[in-house]
């Protein structure tokens, strides 16, 4: 591409040489011509992204300690509103954690909440910061799902 404009403005300089430095205007408007099309034409060279690693694979203690939160958690928040409503959102079930005597392990964090109202039932996802995730669904009472990787979907 460079060599295409190279070709370009090659004849357009060799002439305002030969015009002369009697009209220096001519000079310029020609300059001015040559850097405005190479500026048009230039295209950006693009910078390569990096690669991106693939997400690290949780240790069996992480999954564990997932697993371990979410059912104690899904079960103690189960009787702990029992006679009363389950929240409707995750803000609603994070503010409740101390009212119940609930804490997470180290590393772990409450990752989603979904409520059923026409079943009065909710699923409860814990996750590690690592990456590992585990699901817990009231209704049969039991770990619905869970992962090593990628955290609560």
């Amino acid at each position: 591409m460079r060599l295409a404009l190279l070709a370009l403005a090659l004849p357009v300089l060799v002439l305002a040489g030969c015009a002369g430095n009697d009209d220096a205007g001519a000079t310029d408007d020609v300059s001015a011509v040559t850097s405005t099309a190479q500026q048009d034409t230039a295209t950006p060279t693009p910078t390569p992204s990096p690669t991106a690693s693939p997400p690290r694979k949780s240790s069996p203690a992480e999954a564990r300690s997932v697993r371990d939160d979410v059912e104690t958690v899904a079960v103690s928040l189960e009787s702990f509103y029992r006679g009363g409503e389950y929240p409707r959102d995750l803000a609603a079930v994070k503010a409740t954690l101390d009212d119940a005597g609930l804490a997470l392990s180290p590393g772990n964090r409450l990752g989603s909440y979904t409520y059923d109202a026409d079943r009065v039932e909710f699923t409860l996802c814990v996750e590690h910061r690592g990456g590992a995730w585990a699901s817990y669904n009231t209704a049969p009472m039991t770990i619905q799902e869970s992962g090593a990787t990628g955290g609560c979907p």
